[in-house]
């Protein structure tokens, strides 16, 4: 069990939304490196306009994205705990953990990324219609994410 940060207070994550999979070439120090420097979402996230660093912390930063967003800003914390990169939202007008579990399988990185949101905010949307919709766009940027690794050099 991994425990999360919300706004409010700790939390014990048992229910995934939804999970993606998906498996690279790509080595898992890369694909690791990768996530761990959010200025990468510019290049896997289209609708990223803005990542910025807040302060001296070199693990938070500000996302801005297109207004049409979910979230057209928020603030995400990565942590790095085993093989699992997690991304913590806050702030923005729905928040969520994002955890991408890395591992190597077979001569391959498998990447499985499970979804739980913490704080639905302002988006009043039933879990059973937000779902579908953030489900396929975050398999979306998945793929975008095995082709940036495969096709860029380190």
């Amino acid at each position: 069990m991994i425990t999360l940060l919300n706004s409010k207070e700790n939390i014990k994550m048992n229910e995934k939304i939804f999970e993606n999979e998906s498996e690279t070439v790509a080595s898992f120090e890369k694909v690791e490196n990768t996530l761990m420097d959010l200025n990468n979402l510019l290049k896997w996230v289209p609708d990223v306009t803005v990542v910025d660093g807040v302060g001296n912390d070199e693990y938070k930063y500000i996302v801005r994205r297109h207004d049409n967003a979910f979230n057209d800003y928020e603030e995400i914390t990565i942590k790095n705990e085993d093989s699992n990169i997690i991304y913590i939202s806050q702030k923005g007008n729905i928040e969520y953990n994002l955890i991408f579990n890395i591992h190597n399988d077979g001569g391959k990185t498998r990447i499985k990324q499970a979804l739980y949101i913490t704080n639905q905010g302002k988006i009043k949307l039933p879990l059973k219609i937000l779902s579908p919709i953030a489900k396929k766009a975050f398999k979306s940027n998945l793929n975008n994410l095995v082709k940036l690794v495969e096709f860029t050099r380190n």
